[in-house]
């Protein structure tokens, strides 16, 4: 009996070893909240972008105006510097909380792998989206950025929950699908950073923290 008891021990014991090594590897703070506040952020931020932008730009082109298009340009980067700053410092606070109250070091060696990983490809797209503004080509912005971040996300999940990879394929497929639906750009804009993030998010916050909020 002693010994049978000794062995069921010792496979937990060899359990929770693996347990504690997959968590050492993994990026787990990141919180399910970052990613319903990020895809907010980027529907508020896509609608303003479409009537404030979008809408007025052609209402000027329909109004026999000729519009300044350097000023959408520059409207258009503000709109999404704001929105990826605004995803950022939300992304930020929720994960550093996640991980105060789990008493885990938000800041180690796999934080800083899955952003370099993330980044890589994030940067590297960044420029060639801006060679589109730069000549002209406005249509292909939003597949190209929803590649882009597909790209990156499938890149940094192997560093955190497996529904961020999830999250990336999806993007990637959303991109596919847009770059032969060019004039649905922005809806699938809103669907791939907005619908898709709350999505994920929402999932994540389920089975990671309410459930660890349970115990």
């Amino acid at each position: 009996m002693n010994e049978e008891k000794s062995a069921e021990q010792y496979l937990e014991d060899i359990n929770e070893i693996k347990s504690l090594m997959a968590q050492s590897s993994k990026f787990i703070s990141l919180s399910g909240l970052s990613g319903i506040f990020a895809g907010i952020f980027a529907i508020l931020g896509a609608l303003y972008g479409k009537k404030y932008i979008i809408e007025a730009y052609f209402s000027q082109i329909a109004a026999g105006e000729i519009p300044q298009i350097n000023d959408y340009i520059l409207h258009g980067l503000g709109l999404a510097f704001i929105i990826m700053a605004s995803a950022c410092v939300s992304g930020i606070f929720f994960s550093k909380r996640k991980a105060s109250k789990e008493n885990i070091n938000f800041w180690d060696k796999t934080t800083q792998e899955l952003i370099i990983h993330s980044l890589i490809p994030f940067l590297s797209g960044g420029v060639f989206c801006l060679a589109l503004i730069y000549y002209g080509h406005f249509d292909l912005l939003p597949p190209m950025m929803l590649l882009i971040y597909g790209i990156s996300v499938v890149s940094a999940s192997k560093f955190t929950h497996k529904e961020l990879f999830y999250l990336g394929i999806s993007e990637i497929a959303l991109a596919f699908a847009s770059i032969f639906l060019l004039k649905y750009g922005t809806e699938f804009w809103i669907a791939g950073f907005g619908l898709f993030h709350i999505i994920y998010g929402i999932i994540t916050y389920l089975k990671y923290e309410r459930v660890e909020r349970s115990h």
